[in-house]
């Protein structure tokens, strides 16, 4: 099983999807969570991307400056790492500065 990332923008008529498409293993969650402070990834789900900037860009900040932390939590089957739970908060990131109207979908 995978999170599916997207972001959305509304208009009078329809959602207008930004170029944001990712799909990252659920067997990341306990990173996701550690750095969001223990929140879900999926929490961001509805969320316009200036709403979730903040919390997105602590998490980034976090596992850079505790990454040791990080790597010790990294699933023991191999799906998934910390280095690309923070490639895909990274990209959560630019897209929340880039459209702050925009709206996350985490399925």
């Amino acid at each position: 099983m995978s999170y599916d990332f997207s972001m959305y923008l509304k208009t009078e008529r329809s959602k207008v999807y930004t170029r944001l498409s990712y799909n990252y293993t659920y067997n990341v969650s306990p990173i996701f969570s550690k750095a969001l402070k223990g929140e879900s990834i999926a929490t961001i789900h509805g969320m316009r991307g200036d709403e979730a900037l903040q919390m997105l860009a602590d998490g980034v900040n976090d596992m850079y400056a505790n990454m040791d932390e990080y790597r010790r939590m990294n699933p023991k089957n191999g799906w998934g790492d910390s280095n690309g739970a923070l490639h895909i908060l990274e990209a959560l990131v630019r897209y929340a500065k880039e459209f702050p109207d925009g709206i996350f979908e985490v399925n």
